[in-house]
């Protein structure tokens, strides 16, 4: 790895660094942020109009339908399994109201809880060179949102589906939305418990994983 952080979720002592204050980029480990900023924020069964703004925005999508409800618990599911940077921009919308005033608020939580190394212009990891964080930075971040049982539920699941896109004509068969979660770890070791994968062709590959074994997160 380019640069790597451990630490015990529940001491937070530190068990392993690697280039751990190095500013990069974190592509959608991103949407850590994202996820527990709408937790914080909004109720789960709180209905959301997704707007085309939303639908437009590029990168990975959960194949979101502009004008359609779902609730932020299903947005949630299709930000972190899924990884829609549509997702991210719903949310961010529903927030905040607009996407520019949700980074604000993701900059002054980062503050709050001490990221001095990390910076956010938008909520999905979009490449922007202002756009970046630290292992160490993520590790922490990670362990905060973790201590919310509904974001340890949803980064803990392997598949998830959205209600399908009913046909529109001439088309008479409905889409379906079946998705399942990018982090390979959660499939192949029974003590992993999540969290978020990220990749573009900048910041290559990313990962905040997590897990259990022998008592020890």
């Amino acid at each position: 790895s380019t640069a790597a952080f451990m630490i015990d979720a529940k001491t937070g002592e530190y068990l392993f660094s690697q280039s751990a204050n190095a500013r990069l980029p974190m592509a959608s480990t991103t949407k850590i942020m994202t996820a527990i900023l709408a937790l914080e924020a909004l109720d789960l069964d709180r209905k959301v109009t997704v707007s085309a703004k939303a639908v437009s925005t590029i990168g990975s999508k959960a194949s979101l339908v502009a004008g359609e409800t779902l609730t932020v618990e299903q947005l949630l599911y299709a930000l972190m399994v899924v990884s829609g940077n549509d997702a991210s921009m719903a949310l961010a919308e529903a927030v905040s109201g607009n996407v520019d005033t949700f980074v604000e608020r993701m900059n002054a939580k980062a503050k709050k809880l001490g990221l001095t190394n990390t910076h956010f212009v938008n909520p999905c990891g979009l490449n922007n060179k202002k756009h970046f964080s630290s292992a160490k930075d993520l590790a922490f971040l990670a362990q905060y949102a973790l201590k919310n049982p509904v974001f340890a539920r949803i980064v803990d699941t392997i598949d998830f589906s959205l209600p399908p896109i009913p046909p529109i004509a001439p088309a008479t068969k409905e889409t379906l939305r079946k998705f399942d979660n990018q982090n390979e770890l959660l499939k192949q070791m029974d003590w992993a418990t999540g969290v978020k994968t990220g990749s573009t062709p900048y910041a290559k590959y990313c990962l905040v994983a997590s897990g259990t074994r022998e008592g020890v997160s």
